[in-house]
């Protein structure tokens, strides 16, 4: 296994799981400060995607990167990707309850629009799948975005000098 390969195995570690576990902590503290405050659900807090889910991707992206500069790191997307397509593929050939298609099952298990819509699943495949697809892509953004931040204050572009990626 290449050196490239092993950081890109980390920073899928911290993008995808690690991310996630931040998101539920926070979304958890953000539900009880609403409860708190005396705001209780709304119908913003029921939000699936929101800043919430994938700031903790965005920001352990551009904070672990802005420190190690690993070019790997802007390419976690991928095996997000396919971890996301593993699941689109599992759910649409598994069992599905009769006269119901495998797109509408994908899109009920993985990419619900509301909690209520999960059912006897109770949204474990959002969390599972969906949720780290989601973190990996926000992780790339924001270790991209170190990798600028890190070159601008060097006077360099992020890809600079490297054989593959750069063109100087």
């Amino acid at each position: 296994m290449t050196r490239t390969l092993k950081l890109l195995v980390i920073h899928s570690i911290i993008a995808m799981p690690v991310s996630v576990m931040c998101a539920i902590i926070g979304g958890v503290f953000i539900r009880v400060v609403m409860q708190a405050v005396g705001i209780g659900a709304t119908r913003a807090a029921d939000v699936w995607y929101g800043p919430f889910v994938w700031w903790p991707g965005l920001a352990l992206g551009f904070l672990v990167n802005r420190r190690t500069l690993h070019r790997a790191a802007c390419f976690v997307w991928f095996p997000g990707l396919l971890w996301l397509a593993w699941g689109i593929y599992s759910q649409a050939t598994g069992w599905r309850p009769e006269g119901m298609s495998w797109m509408t099952r994908v899109r009920i298990d993985l990419f619900p629009l509301k909690q209520g819509e999960c059912g006897m699943t109770e949204c474990l495949y959002v969390l599972s799948t969906t949720y780290p697809a989601l973190n990996s892509i926000t992780y790339s953004v924001g270790a991209v975005l170190a990798l600028i931040s890190q070159g601008k204050a060097k006077g360099e572009g992020p890809f600079t000098g490297h054989p593959t990626l750069g063109l100087g």
